[in-house]
């Protein structure tokens, strides 16, 4: 189950306690589930520890299958595991807690310039944080509402960040729509996403 003190918001951002955060919480990208013959957990992880996860699952030659929603399922061919341990009959379940689809111009756009920044970080030094790159910086207010969607990867206690996996496949979801392609090549571009995102050094 959620740890206890999860937090939950109005505006659906999902808060986790990762003792790494200043602030004690980090925002969530996916809700996890991990499933097994007569019982279940689950929980909430950010944005790098799905990049992680989905890393080592494409290493360990598991089967990993989205959704037109971006969910993710990931199992081992017909025996399904976890990407941690290869227990058999188990099954990992990611749900993204914003859907990609909704992603504005405005976001798109901000995701775009992190991409096209050689060494993003969090700046925290003027008490609200904000994504900084050599040249140019994105404002405290849109800085927010992306790692309120678990759009962006940080490193615990450097700063250093990158697009997530999700943040990517909200990308793919608006390019998706801008070239008006085949409503059913969109899982296949959500997964290509995912697997391909670039890791923060």
């Amino acid at each position: 189950m959620p740890h206890p003190d999860t937090r939950h918001h109005r505006n659906g951002a999902v808060q986790t306690p990762r003792q790494y955060e200043p602030s004690g919480y980090a925002y969530a990208a996916y809700k996890q589930t991990i499933s097994m013959p007569g019982d279940y957990g689950t929980g909430y992880i950010t944005g790098r520890e799905a990049d992680h996860l989905l890393r080592r699952a494409k290493g360990r030659g598991l089967v990993i299958r989205p959704d037109i929603l971006g969910t993710f399922t990931l199992h081992k061919g017909g025996r399904e595991t976890t990407a941690w341990a290869l227990a058999s009959l188990r099954t990992v379940t990611l749900t993204p807690v914003t859907n990609p689809q909704k992603i504005t111009t405005r976001q798109y756009d901000d995701l775009m310039l992190i991409l096209a920044m050689r060494t993003p970080r969090l700046d925290r030094s003027s008490g609200q944080p904000v994504i900084v790159g050599e040249l140019s910086r994105i404002p405290a207010g849109a800085t927010d509402v992306l790692r309120r969607k678990g759009w962006i990867s940080e490193t615990p206690h450097t700063g250093q960040l990158t697009v997530s996996s999700a943040g990517l496949m909200a990308l793919a979801a608006r390019d998706h729509v801008t070239a008006g392609l085949d409503p059913r090549l969109l899982k296949g571009i959500y997964l290509d996403a995912a697997l391909n995102h670039r890791d923060v050094p």
